[in-house]
């Protein structure tokens, strides 16, 4: 694909009507923030129960809170993720973050002492830092332009629906005290396992990969959204 060629696909791929393709691509995007603020209110939901698990010191909880999932370890994995996501594309990044999320689960799920919670808390609160930058920016730049809107303001909505499930999901495990709080964390690994399947669906971001001459990139995704793609270049 030439880059003229390249320019084209992209002025198409900006003007063409909103389909199904972008709510699909929306929604596994949007899981980014459900599981992040349910990472925040499952996190600060289990502290008390951890406190009084390993008899933590207010030192050690105040270090948890500032390194947890919207925390320094939240800022520090956004700004990581943002560089790292201009440089090798957004689904590099989804590709990481997510194992990322997983693994500060396990690790949450499996803690034996405040040191593994740390770390676990920590591992957790960089992936969701790393999420945001490219969900976001993934969203916008395959959205049309006259949906763009529309589609960002999904983000929102999961990011409600996120903590209002691991709520529910809290008052439902309080009885079983700190094994109620690892399966929390249980159920964010599973919606984290779920969604790292699925979003191997989706398709690289069209704007990074014009920028980055990707144009087998900006195929696929004109091979997903086909047939209107074709319809909007003959108009």
């Amino acid at each position: 694909m030439t880059q003229l060629a390249t320019q084209s696909a992209m002025v198409a791929i900006d003007d063409v009507p909103l389909s199904r393709s972008h709510w699909k691509w929306t929604v596994l995007s949007g899981m980014g923030d459900f599981l992040d603020a349910g990472s925040i209110v499952a996190g600060g939901t289990a502290l008390l129960t951890w406190i009084h698990a390993f008899h933590m010191s207010t030192s050690i909880v105040g270090i948890i809170s500032a390194f947890s999932s919207n925390g320094i370890s939240t800022a520090v994995g956004a700004l990581v993720a943002g560089f790292l996501g201009d440089k090798f594309g957004r689904k590099f990044i989804y590709n990481v973050d997510l194992l990322l999320y997983m693994l500060g689960a396990l690790i949450i799920i499996f803690a034996a002492n405040a040191p593994m919670l740390i770390t676990g808390y920590m591992v957790l609160g960089f992936a969701v830092g790393a999420d945001v930058p490219t969900s976001w920016s993934l969203i916008a730049e395959y959205a049309p332009k006259r949906s763009r809107g529309k589609l960002m303001g999904m983000t929102n909505i999961f990011w409600y629906i996120g903590p209002i499930v691991i709520l529910l999901l809290a008052l439902a495990f309080n009885p079983l005290g700190i094994f109620g709080m690892r399966l929390l964390f249980v159920a964010l690994f599973i919606a984290a396992f779920i969604t790292y399947i699925l979003r191997r669906s989706l398709v690289e971001s069209p704007r990074w990969s014009a920028a980055h001459g990707k144009s087998e990139e900006i195929e696929k995704m004109e091979h997903a959204i086909g047939g209107i793609l074709t319809l909007t270049r003959r108009l």
